[in-house]
């Protein structure tokens, strides 16, 4: 995040059982998608390449009166496409952002040595800002078990602020 792939798949299947019916690809027609109807471009990247796969279910406990509760499977036809989310957003909202406020803790280099008051007032509030941006950043962003590279970088930042 925020350069990801993420897949998009339409799984299609039957509640008849696989020895009644069998769901199969047209190999005389591609595979297409209608991208008109994908209403997140601003957001995502749709690719045109259309991946098919035919897999089965199974069905643990399905009863039948004939042969009474076995497992029976079920035909799956699955179709995958894959979109990329355009960071430029988040390269603008975030890194930016968060390299203007990491750029202006520079400035205390400028204030005489003989204040450092003034120092350390500066740095505490870039480093408060610092942190209160990257929790608003956070709220907006999709919650994930990892750190993402926007993560990272902002946390580098803090710690800059800390260590000057």
């Amino acid at each position: 995040f925020p350069v990801d792939v993420q897949d998009l798949t339409i799984s299609i299947t039957s509640d008849h059982h696989l020895d009644t019916v069998l769901l199969v690809q047209d190999e005389d027609r591609f595979s297409t998608i209608n991208r008109e109807a994908f209403f997140d471009q601003q957001e995502w990247s749709l690719y045109e390449h259309v991946a098919t796969e035919i897999r089965q279910t199974k069905e643990e406990y399905s009863f039948e009166h004939e042969t009474g509760i076995e497992a029976k499977k079920h035909p799956v036809l699955a179709f995958t496409c894959r979109a990329a989310r355009q960071p430029g957003y988040y390269y603008w909202n975030g890194f930016c952002l968060i390299f203007l406020i990491t750029i202006c803790a520079f400035c205390i280099f400028v204030i005489s040595p003989n204040l450092p008051q003034s120092r350390l007032q500066i740095t505490s509030t870039l480093l408060l800002t610092s942190i209160t941006f990257r929790w608003v950043v956070n709220r907006s962003l999709p919650t994930v078990s990892y750190l993402t590279t926007l993560d990272k970088y902002a946390i580098i930042s803090i710690f800059m602020l800390v260590l000057l």
